[in-house]
């Protein structure tokens, strides 16, 4: 089950880091993630556009092994669960949408830029992450204190993709499958 480089049959060349993210189901159980690649991941997120430079959002961590790990695996949905249980470490994503009483009507599309440039770092250590929201909120509200107006949004599973026989059949096929995308014309809705 061999992935071949490029990853991605992209329609017009673009960067190598994007043509080759993508976000596995299939986790090596011995990587461990440094302290220092976790930090690149939080301050490529950190160095993401804002509107009006609000920055709202907010990451816990967990790595493999930690009492925030626990926590946070606990609130995956039953199917995460069994293919997280791999991973190097899991980062809640939160959405601050609200700041001294007032609405951040950017959050969710500030955090997702934010996420984004994580994920792109993350490719270029040579890490991948996937990211989910099958995830009980509350449980997360409850497991963590969290500051005023901070909301978790995803989780995201961080770490070294493998395809050996730690990691279920049904997951690497899945994850061997060819990937599939909306055809650029369904995308690009006008251009002139």
């Amino acid at each position: 089950m061999t992935i071949t480089v490029p990853r991605n049959a992209t329609a017009t060349p673009i960067a190598e880091v994007l043509e080759n993210r993508w976000s596995p189901r299939g986790f090596d159980a011995t990587h461990e993630v440094s302290e220092e690649q976790i930090n690149a991941l939080m301050e490529a997120a950190r160095w993401s556009p804002s509107a009006f430079n609000k920055q709202p959002w907010g990451f816990i961590v967990g790595r493999r092994g930690s009492e925030n790990f626990s926590k946070i695996f606990e609130s995956l949905a039953e199917f995460n669960q069994l293919w997280n249980a791999n991973v190097s470490a899991l980062v809640v994503a939160l959405a601050r949408t609200e700041i001294d009483g007032e609405p951040v009507v950017n959050a969710h599309y500030d955090l997702g830029q934010a996420v984004a440039h994580l994920s792109i770092q993350a490719e270029t250590l040579g890490l991948q992450v996937h990211q989910m929201t099958g995830f009980d909120v509350n449980k997360i509200a409850e497991q963590f204190v969290l500051p005023a107006g901070y909301a978790p949004y995803t989780v995201i599973s961080v770490g070294q993709h493998a395809d050996n026989e730690s990691v279920p059949e049904k997951i690497r096929e899945r994850d061997a499958s060819p990937r599939v995308r909306n055809d650029l014309d369904q995308v690009l809705l006008s251009f002139e």
